[in-house]
């Protein structure tokens, strides 16, 4: 049981990261008028991984899927 606390703790500090990281660059490219992908969904609420792999980080997806 605390393996399990321990891993999702650690894929909510990883999404917290991922938010920020992606968050700010892409607030200011809006801000600038700029097409930006949108933001990385939450690894918390996912189900299945082939929707976490499809839309948490979208353009690395399309980069491997073409």
């Amino acid at each position: 049981m605390t393996i399990f606390g321990l891993c999702l703790i650690q894929a909510g500090l990883f999404n917290l990261k991922y938010m920020v990281l992606y968050g700010i660059p892409i607030f200011f490219g809006l801000m600038d008028g700029l097409a930006m992908p949108s933001m990385p969904c939450n690894l918390l609420l996912q189900h299945k991984a082939s929707d976490i792999w499809k839309y948490f980080d979208v353009g690395l997806y399309k980069f491997v899927v073409k």
